[in-house]
């Protein structure tokens, strides 16, 4: 029987450090190097899902293309939830112009929309609205806002259902 693959890189990097702190347990480093080449400790090797695998060769890449153009080297920017984030982001600028051109939008408060989210580590979409300034984020809420915090998801999801369909 196969092993389940990590569904996570954060899964899969854990399993192959271990888990610190607990004595002996380095069981996913031990498999991964000598697997092949000596007795294995056990019957499973480590493994990891496809998507988990395009994220390592992904980021791995986008590092060095970072590294040969002399720019700053920040591999977090590079993964599939900031990917999917830039992709949503293009959405929520359609569904955001929209509403600027609505009756009543220049009347709102300062504020902070909830557009998507959350994702695995806790980030959602969010626009955070003060004075004139507009400002696009992915983050964990914050904990310590000053202004009122609106959950837009359901409307931006059935706007953005509306318009996949045309």
């Amino acid at each position: 029987m196969l092993p389940t693959p990590h569904d996570t890189i954060d899964g899969f990097l854990v399993n192959l450090d271990g888990i610190k702190d607990v004595p002996d347990n380095h069981v996913g480093s031990f498999e991964w190097r000598y697997f092949l080449i000596q007795e294995q400790r056990d019957d499973e090797m480590p493994i990891v899902s496809v998507d988990c695998m395009h994220e390592i060769v992904y980021g791995c890449v986008k590092m060095l293309e970072m590294r040969e153009c002399g720019g700053q080297i920040d591999p977090t920017r590079f993964t599939r939830s900031w990917r999917l984030h830039e992709q949503r982001a293009r959405k929520h600028a359609d569904w955001q112009d929209k509403r600027m051109n609505s009756d009543g939008y220049a009347n709102l408060c300062d504020r902070l929309e909830i557009l998507w989210g959350p994702d695995h580590l806790g980030r959602h979409d969010l626009h955070l609205f003060q004075g004139n300034v507009m400002e696009r984020c992915f983050s964990e809420l914050p904990s310590d806002l000053a202004v009122p915090v609106i959950d837009k998801r359901k409307e931006v999801e059935s706007f953005i259902a509306r318009t996949s369909m045309r």
